[in-house]
């Protein structure tokens, strides 16, 4: 992998994870507590925990993502290897990289 590559993949991961750190605040914003003595209707109250579900598995993958895409970052900036593939040691493709930067495996190890 070339310097080019790496930097367009820095990049990427940057904007990524500046994106999900917002998406977390947004998350982290919504997030409210439903005591019992908060007075909604029995239909609201049950919306309001399912949204709330949702929103804590949202927030969940998010996070997941956000260390996976920090995980890249560090192995892109320490790691000679970064872009070989973990198994096999051929190249991951560069359009693999530029969807999944997180990618530790080529695709035709990741399928096995």
């Amino acid at each position: 992998m070339n310097k080019q590559q790496k930097q367009a993949i820095h990049q990427q991961l940057d904007e990524q994870l500046v994106e999900l750190s917002s998406a977390i605040a947004n998350l982290e914003l919504q997030r409210g507590s439903l005591t019992p003595d908060t007075s909604i209707g029995r239909i609201s109250r049950m919306e309001a925990i399912e949204a709330a579900s949702v929103n804590s598995t949202k927030m969940d993958n998010y996070r997941r993502r956000e260390q996976a895409l920090l995980n890249a970052l560090e192995r892109l900036n320490k790691d000679p290897d970064f872009g070989y593939c973990e198994e096999c040691s051929n190249v991951i493709p560069a359009g693999r990289l530029a969807l999944m930067p997180e990618a530790t495996r080529c695709v035709g190890c990741a399928e096995s």
